[in-house]
């Protein structure tokens, strides 16, 4: 209720930027309870507000958003659909973006659903290099431990150590103690794919 009267608030003003908001807000709300249909409906309604703006980035984390949904839906082709539009117009907008780099890793992780091992693999590359020189340490952390669980169950394993190790250090040097225990987690699956109980 009151994200539709902020709303009304908004196109009362015709402030475009601020009803796309909260249009994307009312989708959110709509996700949260599982209400896919809904959430599609207004993020839609956003990233039109947002192409009549001309607001590139932001037509960007519309497609993302809309494809989130798909992905939770199963509806793969779509989503890979309008990642891949997102990734385009992230690109136009922001080739270092973080908004590229996490919609790349998206992107990876409906191909790796689809069991298209090497268009994951790609993606996930794109994604954390383009993370690495961004010097984005916290979003790599929860990249890194994804491209490392995409890599212990491919069996890749020196790989899959790479990027937990990678992850470990950052989350270290930031005593973020939540992230280290969920490195030592992923060193103790590692070490059991590797047969290493010792280090488990």
């Amino acid at each position: 209720e009151n994200l539709q009267k902020s709303l009304k608030v908004e196109e009362v003003l015709k402030n475009k930027h601020g009803i796309a908001f909260a249009l994307s807000n009312i989708a959110i709300a709509y996700s949260s309870v599982d209400n896919n249909e809904k959430a599609l409906e207004y993020n839609f309604k956003a990233m039109e507000i947002r192409k009549q703006d001309n607001n590139i980035d932001g037509v960007a984390s519309s497609q993302c958003n809309i494809a989130n949904i798909y992905k939770i839906q199963k509806k793969y082709d779509k989503a890979i659909e309008f990642y891949e539009k997102a990734v385009e117009n992230y690109t136009k907008e922001d080739g270092n973006g973080n908004g590229l780099a996490i919609t790349l890793f998206n992107l990876g992780t409906v191909f790796d659903i689809q069991n298209k091992h090497l268009l994951a693999n790609e993606h996930f590359t794109r994604s954390t290099d383009m993370l690495r020189k961004k010097g984005s340490k916290d979003m790599l952390i929860a990249v890194d431990l994804g491209v490392a669980d995409f890599f212990l169950r491919t069996k890749q394993i020196k790989k899959a150590r790479a990027h937990t190790h990678e992850a470990f250090d950052i989350a270290l040097a930031n005593d973020d103690k939540g992230n280290i225990k969920d490195c030592y987690l992923f060193f103790h699956k590692i070490d059991c794919a590797e047969m290493n109980f010792k280090g488990a």
